[in-house]
C-alpha cells in the first residue's frame, strides 16, 4: 500500500502556470489565516462568557428595596 502524499496546489490545478500557482497558494494561505483568526475570536467569546451564569454583579441587589421618601 502506497504511503499517502500531501495534495500539492499543482495537483489541484494542473494547467496553472507557476505565476498562477504562486497566486493561488497565496490566496489559500490568506483564507485560512483569515478563517484560523474568526475560529480563535469566537473560541475567546466563548470563553469569556462561559462562566457567566447570572448577569448579576457581585453585591448587586437584583430588586430594589421599596422604602418611603
Amino acid at each position: 500500500m502506497p504511503d499517502k502524499q500531501p495534495i500539492r496546489i499543482k495537483d489541484l490545478y494542473p494547467g496553472f502556470t507557476d505565476k498562477q500557482l504562486a497566486e493561488a497558494e497565496t490566496k489559500l494561505r490568506r483564507f485560512v489565516r483569515v478563517m484560523a483568526e474568526i475560529y480563535e475570536e469566537r473560541n475567546a467569546i466563548k470563553d469569556l462568557t462561559a462562566d457567566h451564569r447570572s448577569p448579576k454583579i457581585p453585591n448587586e441587589r437584583s430588586t430594589p428595596t421599596n422604602q418611603p421618601s
